[in-house]
């Protein structure tokens, strides 16, 4: 029995399987219909016929279904069984080896080609070429007492030229027309199986591509040669807050002239004169009013030929990387404001210390009292409090960094407090009487305990 596999069942189309089957017995049984009263068995042989065909048809459009993957082969092997042994007796009552109905063996030859590929085919001719050679048995037989005695065989070995060269031209042709339709089926089907590969990795790569398009941080533009937006990724969208269903498929002034001018004017630049655009910045005004810094990037988008396609264009958002530029800029100039802190207040430190090393070897040397001796003890007092303030300047043009922790405020501020009060007595102030009045001592903030003192 041929296998019809599932391999097969998949690369041929149903249709036409079911197409040649329905011609090819429509044909054989309105050829055989007039002679359905001159033979009992071909009476028989003609419904058997239209009941193995039904089988096929019914089993071809249930193939999805695994269950009748061995239904459909066996129905199809039977129905070109029977479909053979009709032709048969068809040809047989038409004039045997000369009936003009032997071409029927060739549609069966012909059709199972769909079926069965290059060696099922050339099974089938080998079955088609059997049946007529039994047709042409027979007919030599017909006024022999036995079908199958040496006289049938005589008969057959001594019959013309004319009619065994027939008979042999006849088999070569079955079998040519099995090779030549088993032949193409096979590259059909090797074709549509590279094709449905193609296919499938086409759409793997399309699917792939477009995830990563869709996924992309940075919005994607693409334009055709006329100035459509053909793709408009979901970062573009969050970029310019236009929907894809509003811009993709209208022109560049449709979709984004009237919101974005600037943007809509390059991208056409771009278009008009084909040349890439590695990378621009340009401030568009958002719908809400907000101005946003973008960075754009075109290229060309070539096809197979080398020719021009449309343009690509990849665009971010330049908010982050304007602040942070900002921030690095900052943080130069405050280095920059350090550094000359630090020349100032050295070059100031170094009279400044010898004034005061000057003032306080005077004051212990000479003996001086009254005025002269505040006014020297005046000069030590400045002279410390303007280095104090030297370092508190320096002090905050390093931009010490900030260590925080949980400092507990009360602990500060009375830090703060005996420090005060110390002043005010070492300034000679009288007449202050200085309290601490702390209602909450359990206080806790995430602070540098340094800087918090300075601020206090």
């Amino acid at each position: 029995m041929l296998v019809y596999s599932r391999r097969n069942n998949q690369s041929a189309r149903p249709t036409w399987v079911i197409g040649t089957r329905v011609v090819t017995f429509a044909v054989t049984a309105a050829l055989a219909w007039p002679h359905l009263d001159v033979s009992p068995l071909l009476k028989t042989g003609v419904p058997i016929y239209g009941f193995f065909t039904t089988l096929v048809i019914v089993s071809l459009l249930l193939l999805k279904r695994a269950k009748f993957k061995l239904l459909t082969s066996t129905a199809l092997t039977l129905q070109i069984a029977s479909e053979l042994a009709v032709i048969s007796m068809v040809v047989h009552f038409t004039g045997g080896m000369r009936s003009p109905y032997n071409s029927l063996y060739l549609m069966t030859i012909i059709s199972a080609a769909l079926s069965y590929r290059l060696v099922g085919t050339l099974l089938v001719a080998a079955c088609a070429s059997s049946s007529f050679f039994m047709v042409v048995w027979i007919e030599a037989g017909r006024h022999a007492r036995q079908l199958w005695s040496s006289e049938v065989w005589d008969a057959v070995r001594h019959m013309p030229d004319e009619d065994f060269y027939t008979i042999f031209l006849r088999l070569c042709i079955f079998f040519l027309c099995a090779f030549a339709g088993g032949y193409l089926a096979e590259r059909l089907y090797s074709k549509d199986e590279a094709l449905a590969h193609t296919s499938e990795a086409l759409q793997i790569a399309k699917l792939e591509t477009g995830d990563i398009l869709k996924h992309l941080r940075s919005g994607v533009l693409t334009l055709d040669l006329a100035g459509y937006i053909v793709y408009f990724n979901r970062a573009a969208e969050e970029i310019l807050g236009l929907s894809e269903k509003k811009v993709r498929g209208r022109s560049l002034r449709e979709g984004l002239g009237s919101n974005y001018p600037e943007l809509a004017d390059r991208l056409d630049w771009v278009v008009a004169t084909q040349q890439m655009d590695s990378r621009t910045e340009l401030t568009i005004s958002r719908s809400d009013g907000k101005s946003l810094p973008v960075g754009i990037s075109t290229s060309i988008l070539s096809g197979g030929n080398g020719k021009p396609r449309g343009v690509i264009a990849v665009f971010a958002d330049l908010t982050e990387v304007k602040q942070i530029e900002e921030k690095l800029r900052r943080q130069d100039r405050l280095a920059a404001i350090g550094e000359l802190s630090a020349g100032i207040a050295h070059e100031i430190r170094n009279p400044l210390a010898a004034i005061s090393g000057s003032v306080e070897v005077l004051r212990s040397d000479l003996d001086v009292s009254g005025e002269n001796a505040k006014l020297l003890d005046l000069i030590v007092k400045e002279s410390s409090r303007l280095n104090k303030i030297l370092s508190d300047f320096l002090l905050y043009a390093r931009m010490s960094p900030v260590v925080t922790g949980r400092v507990c405020v009360a602990t500060v501020l009375n830090e703060v407090f005996e420090i005060t009060k110390r002043q005010f007595i070492q300034a000679g102030v009288e007449g202050l009487d200085l309290k601490s009045e702390i209602a909450d001592r359990t206080m806790m903030v995430e602070a540098d305990p340094d800087h918090l003192k300075q601020i206090l």
